[in-house]
């Protein structure tokens, strides 16, 4: 699948960032406006970890 699970609460400062229009599951809410806002990937609010297990 691709998958690359990093359990943290600031993803984004890993080196290898989502792309501009990759669609990513990012469950940390602040993580989540910068991944739509700035990176331009996409992702939902999704709460907990419901959708990694």
């Amino acid at each position: 699948m691709g998958a690359n699970p990093i359990f943290s609460c600031t993803p984004y400062v890993f080196p290898k960032s989502p792309q501009f229009g990759q669609n990513i599951l990012w469950a940390e809410s602040n993580a989540i406006v910068y991944a739509n806002s700035v990176m331009g990937a996409r992702t939902h609010r999704h709460g907990d970890f419901m959708d990694v297990g």
